[in-house]
Parts: C-alpha cells; sequence; structure tokens
C-alpha cells in the first residue's frame, strides 16, 4: 500500500497490507510523486506485516520516503524548517524476523542550503532485522547559504546500531556497517549557532562477528569551533574500539584496524589560526592489525604529523604480525613530525613526548617486549630508533625540562 500526503502540517501512520517492496535507494532521491510539490511531500511504501510509519512535517518544501518491507519495522520522520530537508529511509529484515527502527530529525533556520536545494538531506537503508538508527540534523549556518548537511547510514548487517547528530552547515556523515554489532556514534557540532562547519566524517565496519565500535566527535569545546576538519574509521576485525575527537580547525584522522579487540584513540585540537588554510593542517595515522594493540595520538597545535603502524610495515599495507603493543604519541607546538613501526613480535611499547616546535622523530621496534621512550621537549630535536630482537629498552631526552607520560594503560576511553 502506498500512501502520499502533501501538505503545510503532516501526521501519517501505516500500517501496510502485503505488497511487493520498491528496490533501496542508492542515494538521495527525491521520490517522483514528489517533484513539483508546492509544499512538503511524504510517501510511505510498505510491504509485509506490523510495519509502523510516522511522519510529521511542520515547516515548508520538506520531503520523506519510507520503504519497508519484511515485519515488524518501525519508521519515525520529524522535519520542520524553512528551506525544507530530505530524509530517505529504506528498511527490509528477511529472512531475520526482528525489526529494524529508524528515527531522524530535521530542522534547519532558512539560511543553509545544498546544491540540490535542501538544508538537511538523510539517506537510512537497513537490510536485516535488529538494526537501529537514529539522525538528527539541525542546519544553522549564518556563513555560508548553500552549506547543506548530509547523512548516509547503511547497515547490511543485523543488530547494529548508528547515531549521527549534525549541528552546523557543510557537515558529512557516512556511517557503512556490514556485520551485525556494530555500533557508530558520530556527533559534529552542538547546540551553540555557527561553531561547526565544514566536517566530515567516515565510517566503516565489518568483520566476521562484528561487534567493532567508533565514536567521532568534531565539535567545539575549547576553542570554540569546529571546522573543516576529517575523520576516517575503518575497522574490518572484530570488538576493534576507535574513538576520535576533533577540535579547532584542519585536523586529520585515519584509523585502520583489521584485528580483534585493538583500540585506537585520536584527540587533535588547532587553536588560534584561520578556518578552512591547507598549510595548517593537521594529519593523524593509525594502522593496526594483530589482536589487542592499543595506540593513543594527542595533537595540540598545527602542521603536526603523526603515524603509528602496529603489525603493518611502514608502508602501512604489508602485514608483519604482532600482538598486545602500545602505543602513545603526544605532540604539543607546530610542525612535529612522528613515525611508530611496531611488528614481528609482541607486546613492544613506544612512548613520544614532543613539546615544541619542528621536532622529528622516528621509532622503529621489529621483535618482541622492545621499548622506547623519546622525550624532545624544545625546538627542532631529530631522534631515531630502531630495535630488532627481543626485550630492547631505549630512551632518548632531548631539551630542558621534560614532561611526563602517562603510566600504563594509556588513556584510552575504552568500552563500559
Amino acid at each position: 500500500m502506498k500512501t502520499i500526503f502533501t501538505g503545510a502540517s503532516i501526521l501519517a501512520l501505516a500500517i501496510a497490507a502485503p505488497a511487493f517492496a520498491q528496490a533501496a535507494p542508492t542515494g538521495p532521491v527525491t521520490p517522483t510523486e514528489c517533484i513539483g510539490a508546492a509544499s512538503n511531500c511524504s510517501v510511505i511504501d510498505q510491504s509485509g506485516s506490523n510495519q509502523d510509519a510516522e511522519v510529521t512535517q511542520d515547516g515548508a518544501n520538506d520531503i520523506s520516503s519510507i520503504d519497508q518491507s519484511g515485519a515488524n519495522n518501525d519508521a519515525t520522520v520529524k522535519q520542520t524548517g524553512i528551506n525544507g530537508s530530505l530524509s530517505n529511509i529504506t528498511q527490509s529484515n528477511d529472512p531475520a524476523s526482528v525489526g529494524s527502527i529508524v528515527e531522524v530529525t530535521q530542522s534547519d533556520t532558512g539560511l543553509g542550503l545544498d546544491p540540490a536545494g535542501f538544508a538537511n538531506t538523510s539517506v537510512v537503508e537497513q537490510t536485516f532485522g535488529g538494526n537501529q538508527a537514529y539522525v538528527t540534523q539541525v542546519n544553522d549556518d549564518i556563513v555560508d547559504p548553500t552549506a547543506g548537511n548530509t547523512s548516509d547510514v547503511n547497515q547490511s548487517g543485523g543488530a547494529s546500531t548508528a547515531y549521527v547528530s549534525q549541528n552546523g552547515g557543510l557537515l558529512q556523515s557516512t556511517v557503512v556497517q556490514t556485520a551485525g554489532g556494530n555500533l557508530a556514534d558520530v556527533t559534529q557540532g552542538d547546540a551553540n549557532p555557527d561553531t561547526a562547519f565544514g566536517n566530515t566524517s567516515e565510517v566503516t565496519q565489518g568483520g566476521l562477528i562484528g561487534g567493532n565500535m567508533a565514536i567521532v566527535n568534531q565539535t567545539a569545546v575549547d576553542p570554540a569551533f569546529s571546522t573543516f576538519s576529517d575523520s576516517v574509521i575503518t575497522q574490518n576485525g572484530d570488538n576493534n574500539f576507535a574513538d576520535v575527537t576533533q577540535r579547532g580547525t584542519d585536523n586529520n584522522s585515519t584509523i585502520k584496524q583489521d584485528g580483534t579487540f585493538g583500540e585506537a584513540q585520536v584527540l587533535q585540537t588547532a587553536v588560534n589560526y584561520g578556518v578552512g588554510d591547507p598549510f595548517a593542517e593537521s594529519f593523524s595515522t593509525i594502522n593496526q592489525a594483530g589482536n589487542g594493540s592499543i595506540a593513543y595520538v594527542e595533537q595540540v597545535g598545527i602542521v603536526n604529523v603523526s603515524t603509528v603502524n602496529q603489525a603493518f610495515a611502514a608502508d602501512g599495507t604489508t602485514v608483519t604480525g604482532g600482538d598486545d603493543n602500545e602505543t602513545a604519541v603526544f605532540q604539543r607546538g607546530d610542525g612535529n613530525e612522528s613515525t611508530i613501526t611496531q611488528g614481528g613480535g609482541n607486546l613492544n611499547n613506544a612512548y613520544l613526548l614532543q613539546e615544541g616546535d619542528d621536532n622529528m622523530s622516528t621509532i622503529a621496534q621489529l621483535g618482541g617486549t622492545n621499548t622506547a621512550n623519546v622525550y624532545q621537549t624544545s625546538n627542532g630535536n631529530t631522534s631515531f630508533v630502531s630495535q630488532n630482537g627481543t626485550g630492547n629498552t631505549a630512551t632518548v631526552t632531548q631539551g630542558s625540562n621534560p614532561g611526563l607520560l602517562p603510566d600504563s594503560p594509556l588513556p584510552m576511553t575504552r568500552r563500559q
């Protein structure tokens, strides 16, 4: 049964009789029935049994489409504002019998639009049962009148959950979860108007059994803005945990975990620099395979670069083996660079503090139970540490007033 509503205020609640389901959309789509609509438009198409769809449109130029098949699915859309938002939801749960849930809330202040003419665009596609997706989009941008927010959630496994919260302009989030039991939580911007702009987040989680968790936080804390930062998290193993916090502007983070029970955390803060300056960008890259490895990277300042490879070769592609390796990197200042490579064995530890400007450190440990501690606390220092074998220890201290690194375990935000 297909139900089409157009008008300024809509409440649609449909429990459908069996029918043929439409194909899942491949991207943001304006339903044919809504092309040329004078105001709001909602299309609900449901087949199967015990489906529940509710659409509330209390604004102007909002478009919603819901396509559900299987049984026991629940979809809720709430749209308010001036410029209008677009929401596409597709859910099917055969052969599973457990229903999935989607809740989408969209609003705008009448100032920001994407090239297609929407303040917010949301696409949610869920295949097997037990998935949950919660998307909240608020476009309150006052800088760029063409700055629409976009969210894309695709969960093809079962029993996965995605949370996406966007508050600002030109925010982009993509969540793809292909195995069961994964969790993604993305926050871009907060309740303060015009503090988040131009951030992107990509979360991809698979695995054989799933159980991965990814948290992305791109919000304004100190400094009071979060702009033009990019986060990419890819977890292809099982039971991995990744946490990225980006504050300020021009931060870039990439995390890849292919093993099991790995943990990676990145904290990036850039202060007192121009928005969107390509010459002020900082970069953090973490590649981990094997089991139970931990990496923590903290960068405060601009033009800092950190690369951590654990159970990967230096090129970040070839697996060299190794479990339970541990790395902590602290870069506080501008223009610092570090590369840490650990593999070929288990229980290697690397701790690096660079506090100042234009410092460079390289640590390579191949073997097991090796430890490297590097402290560089002034400007322009360079350090190279290479250890092959078992049970080696190296400590480098350059500069005055060396800082202190935390005792193990690292300051991870571990899953509860």
